[in-house]
Formats: structure tokens, C-alpha cells, sequence
């Protein structure tokens, strides 16, 4: 065969493409049907621009790995097990950048009679010969994976009908290898119409994220469900919905469809597919979790016929279904973050400025210690993954109840270190950063400062501004001035950040001196004694009004760290400027967790 028509991944595999071309399948790449040495069918998914950025090229990495431990395990096991996700296997490189990756072929089973694949928008469709009882286990099946992939921590980012595959024995999620961890910044892609977060479409969030996928679950039930291919529909910054549910519908679902889309810009509010998944069971199932329950099947299945529709208000099309507006908030709110788990800082007392002359505190004792280990982030690393599947099976109709038996399966990731193939360009010399000469690292907030950082107690924390400013500033104590100046240090990197619940501020400062020998010395210099460094506040929003509140009332913790030439001072308080010694609990992990994920790491990912 011509060396054109086969390719080898970076694990040594060799790929030979001897089927179809698929153009545009995934927008701006293409999937090329191939073989690998054992005849086993995969895909080769070609990015029409290969990838050279660090974090895309170490966000694909684990991913890969991880696909790849999954997947040839559970084909090489006694009894092959199906795999329900497009994992990537392999990488394929050329001249130092990512070219693509290869996929496991998608198992017939997904595809009609034509070949083309049975995707969500013909289960969906308002004419859909479906069966209500195969809706709904299909329904059950995406819950389930959706509710995996959440509690490992990793973001889909495009559910949607064209990654979405059906057949009445299981459910594939396609899109496999654009999984990252929910702590990753959002990235922005074009996602299919209807299924968009509102998020995105407001401003506030530049890509989708974990409270985007929780949207789609949200879409994908209530349109399986009720065949609803476009609504919910979000108009004129509003969801529109339909006037009537089946009067049947179980309540536990008609409280969660009201949660789900009763703000467009809510986050956590949003059900989680878990509680997607034990709705459907109630709602459907018998108490073995297994029989279908026909007259809750019968209250959904009543949907597929013709609805009545209303005289249309005034405005609206005619012929249009009456749909009921939910009003937008005033404003987008900035809403928590927070994983599923995830710590709030407690409102403390506040500091009862104005009821009495207040004695300002001494100044809080900075808390030297070593800086941590600074990890760039990463996928979540899947070692076991335990997913019950049921298999659906079409039942007479007649019948007064019907049985979906339950064939659960686990599946292992094996041990596998994954490596893109030697790059044409030298590796980092990290020992670049220890001289001022040598350092090219850009003394900017963008290449010191991490976007977002979580402390000890998972309480996370984003950026609000960040800049080069003077490194002597009036507020510093008199010690910090005079070491700074002795060593004729002229600018700072300084940043703020605020937690989610928009409680406790940080403020960072980032020195650069000369050498890491110097670095090291006003550290040591600085260790033990009381210092007030300058705190930093937000242009705007939460945390901007602390500078003009006399922010050295309020009690305060810091952090001090160095690595290489550079030295990080964090400053930590409730915005409420409170006095309560309590607060310490959650402001000193935020110090420590700020100057901990400082640094030039930030840029060179390590």
C-alpha cells in the first residue's frame, strides 16, 4: 500500500486508511476510516489546524492516555465489554505539531440500515415511530454516562444530536477526545443550534463548562421526552416553553425542568445529571428499578399526538404553540462555580464599622513557608470506571407492564505512560528562570498569574484584574520599602482575586529580582517579621470597594513563597472587611493556595 495511505501513531501503532472520508463531520476536521495492525476497525480524526499549544496538546495528552488504557482494555478482555465514549487512542504528529488523533470506530449498532448514524435529532423528531419506553431508557443511558463523566470532573462541552448516537441496546457519546477537566478554562467552539449555553450567548463565560453540559442533559431529557425538537427555546434573552405538560408527568420531573430553566444564566442551579437520572427511575420504573411503569410511559407517550394549539398572542406567528415567557434577570449574575461538593466561605459578623470608634488591629504577621510544587492543570486521571447499562428491548404494547432487563458492566484503565514523539525544538531549560539574562518569561499578570487557583478547602477563586504596577507603593510598611528598594526594585506583577460567592478578596504581588541567589536572600531576610505589602483591588465589581474602605482594618492573613528569581506576597480578607478571628479558616488557605499557584509555570506549563 502507498506510504500516503498509512500513518503511525505516537504509540508505534500503524494506521492504514482504506475506507471513506468523511469532509466537515467535525466541523473543522476530518474523520478518515482506517485499520490498525490487527484489523480492527478505528478513525482518524485530522485537524484541519494542527494543535501546537501547550495546553491543548497536554489536555489531549491525558486524554489519550487515559482513552487508550480503557479502550484496548476492554477489547482485549475475556469478554470484550462495549465502550460507550470516542476516547481517543493515539495521536498522530507531524513536524512537531498535533495532526490529529484515532478514535474507535462507532459500533454498527448506532447506524441505520443506509450507514448513516442514528443520532438524537431522529429520536427527537415530532413524527418519531419511537416506542415511549425506548425514549425513555435512552433518556436513563446518557443520564448515566453524563453522571460519570461529572463525577470524575470532566466537561463534554458540545451535547449535542450529531454526538449523541442511539440504538434500543445502549447509548455512544461522540466528541470523546475534546474532554478536559472542569477546572480547565471554558473553550470556545461553534455548537449546534438549540443546544448553546445562554451563558455564552450573555457574555459571561467565553466557552462552555461544566454548568454548560448540565444544560445540555437538561435539553436532551426534556426533548427526548416530550419530542420536543426546539424547545426549549431561548428568544430574546428568555427561555420560551410550552403552556402545558402532559398532566401525568411526574412531579420530581416537573421540579427539575422548572429548576433547569428557570434562569438562562443560572450555574449551580442547574440539575446535575445525577438528579436527572434518579428522576427518571422514580418516575418510570417500578420499585426493582427495572419494570416499566406503563401508566407513567402512557402520560408522556399521549405527547407524540397533535397538539391543540391556542389562539396565538398578540405578536407572535400565527399557528405558533402559546408559550409561556420566564423572565431574564436584570443583570447576569455572576454565579458560583462550584464543583459538585465544593466549599462557601461563611458569611462572618460584620466589622460594625460606624457604630463606635474603631482601634484598627496590629498588623497581621505575614506566614512564611516553603512555595508548593505549582501543577499545571489537568484531566482528571480515570483509573476505574463503573457504568451500569441497560439493554432496551421493544415490548408488546398490550402488555400491562414491560421489562428492561439490566446487564451491568465494569471496564479498567491499564497502566500506560503516554508520550508525544520527541519535539523538533529543545526542551524548556527550566534553569533559564534562575537569571535575569536568561529569563524570557513576560513580566505580565497574563504569564504569572493563573486565570483561576482552588485552595485547601476547594473554595475557587478567579481572576478580576491583574497589571504591571510601581513596586514601592505608600500603604507598604517601612520594612518592605527599604528592602524593595535596596534592591532597586521598580514594578510588580499584582493581581485580585475574588472567590465565587464574592466573599473574600485576595491580593497578590509578584517581585522579579535579578537572580534566584537574590530572590533567596530578601526571602530569608523578610521571614519572621510583621510586613504590610500593598493590596490590590478589582477595577470593579465585588472587592472594588475594599481600597476605599481602609482595607487595614480588617483582619487579614498572608503567604509568602519564591521559586527561581521571583517572590510571591498574598494578602487575603473578607470583603466586608470583617474582624472575626473565624475568618482565618478560610482566608489563610487562599493566601498560601495564591502564592503557591503563582509563577512563571504559568507560562511555560510546566
Amino acid at each position: 500500500m502507498p506510504e500516503r495511505f498509512r500513518i503511525t501513531g505516537a504509540s508505534g501503532d500503524v494506521y492504514s486508511i482504506d475506507g471513506a472520508t468523511v469532509s466537515g463531520a467535525y466541523g473543522s476536521s476530518w474523520l478518515h476510516e482506517c485499520r490498525d495492525q490487527a484489523g480492527r476497525a478505528r478513525l482518524f480524526r485530522e485537524f484541519g489546524t494542527p494543535l501546537t499549544d501547550p495546553g491543548d496538546l497536554d489536555r489531549v495528552g491525558k486524554v489519550t492516555a487515559t482513552g487508550r488504557g480503557i479502550v484496548l482494555g476492554a477489547e482485549q478482555a475475556a469478554v470484550p465489554v462495549p465502550v460507550p465514549i470516542s476516547w481517543p487512542i493515539d495521536q498522530v504528529w507531524r513536524d512537531g505539531a498535533l495532526a490529529g488523533v484515532i478514535l474507535p470506530a462507532v459500533s454498527d449498532e448506532f447506524a441505520r440500515a443506509d450507514g448513516i448514524p442514528q443520532t438524537l435529532d431522529q429520536l427527537i423528531a415530532a413524527d418519531s415511530a419511537v416506542e415511549t419506553e425506548t425514549r425513555v431508557a435512552v433518556a436513563i443511558r446518557f443520564c448515566e454516562l453524563f453522571e460519570m463523566l461529572e463525577r470524575n470532573e470532566l466537561v463534554h462541552g458540545d451535547i449535542a444530536p450529531h454526538n449523541l448516537l442511539w440504538s434500543r441496546s445502549g447509548v455512544y457519546l461522540r466528541g470523546g477526545d475534546g474532554l478536559r477537566s472542569a477546572q480547565a478554562d471554558p473553550v470556545r467552539q461553534r455548537i449546534a443550534d438549540g443546544w448553546g449555553d445562554p451563558r455564552v450567548h450573555f457574555g459571561a463565560i467565553a466557552g462552555h463548562d461544566r454548568y454548560s453540559d448540565r444544560l445540555g442533559v437538561a435539553l436532551l431529557v426534556y426533548r427526548t421526552l416530550l419530542l420536543e425538537a426546539n424547545l426549549p427555546a431561548l428568544v430574546n434573552g428568555r427561555w420560551f416553553m410550552r403552556s402545558e405538560l402532559p398532566s401525568g408527568l411526574d412531579a420530581g420531573l416537573l421540579a427539575l425542568i422548572e429548576r433547569a430553566f428557570d434562569n438562562p444564566s443560572a450555574t449551580e442551579a442547574r440539575p446535575a445529571a445525577g438528579e436527572w437520572r434518579a428522576a427518571l427511575v422514580a418516575a418510570f420504573r417500578a420499585e426493582d428499578g427495572v419494570t416499566d411503569r406503563r401508566d407513567a410511559l402512557s402520560a408522556i407517550g399521549m405527547r407524540t399526538r397533535p397538539v391543540v394549539e391556542s389562539p396565538s398572542p398578540v405578536g407572535e406567528p400565527a399557528g405558533r404553540p402559546v408559550m409561556t415567557p420566564v423572565e431574564e434577570p436584570a443583570a447576569i449574575a455572576t454565579e458560583p462555580a462550584w464543583s459538585a461538593g465544593a466549599s462557601v466561605p461563611p458569611t462572618p459578623p460584620p466589622p460594625g464599622a460606624g457604630l463606635f470608634p474603631v482601634r484598627p488591629p496590629e498588623p497581621q504577621r505575614m506566614s512564611g513557608g516553603p512555595a508548593a510544587a505549582l501543577v499545571a492543570g489537568a484531566v482528571v486521571a480515570i483509573v476505574l470506571i463503573v457504568l451500569g447499562v441497560r439493554a432496551m428491548r421493544h415490548s408488546d404494547h398490550g402488555d400491562a407492564s414491560s421489562t428492561s432487563t439490566y446487564s451491568p458492566y465494569t471496564y479498567t484503565s491499564t497502566s500506560y505512560s503516554y508520550s508525544p514523539p520527541t519535539p523538533t525544538t529543545p526542551a524548556f531549560n527550566w534553569a533559564s528562570l534562575d537569571s535575569a539574562a536568561t529569563d524570557k518569561t513576560p513580566f505580565t499578570g497574563s504569564a504569572l498569574l493563573p486565570q483561576s487557583f482552588r485552595d485547601g478547602k476547594n473554595v475557587n477563586y478567579t481572576l478580576r484584574s491583574s497589571g504591571v504596577m510601581d513596586c514601592i507603593t505608600a500603604d507598604m510598611s517601612s520594612n518592605v520599602k527599604s528592602i524593595l528598594r535596596s534592591y532597586n526594585c521598580g514594578q510588580q506583577v499584582a493581581g485580585s482575586y475574588v472567590d465565587d460567592s464574592n466573599q473574600i478578596m485576595v491580593s497578590v504581588n509578584v517581585l522579579a529580582f535579578n537572580t534566584t541567589a537574590d530572590a533567596d536572600q530578601m526571602y530569608a531576610t523578610m521571614k519572621g517579621q510583621t510586613q504590610d505589602w500593598a493590596i490590590w483591588c478589582p477595577h470593579d465589581g465585588a472587592g472594588a470597594e475594599v481600597c476605599n474602605n481602609n482595607p487595614s482594618r480588617a483582619r487579614r492573613t498572608g503567604y509568602s513563597a519564591h521559586q527561581s528569581r521571583y517572590v510571591f506576597e498574598t494578602t487575603a480578607l473578607y470583603i466586608n472587611l470583617s474582624r472575626d478571628a473565624s475568618t482565618d479558616d478560610w482566608t489563610d488557605p487562599a493566601a498560601k493556595a495564591a502564592a503557591d499557584k503563582a509563577g512563571p509555570e504559568n507560562y511555560w506549563h510546566k
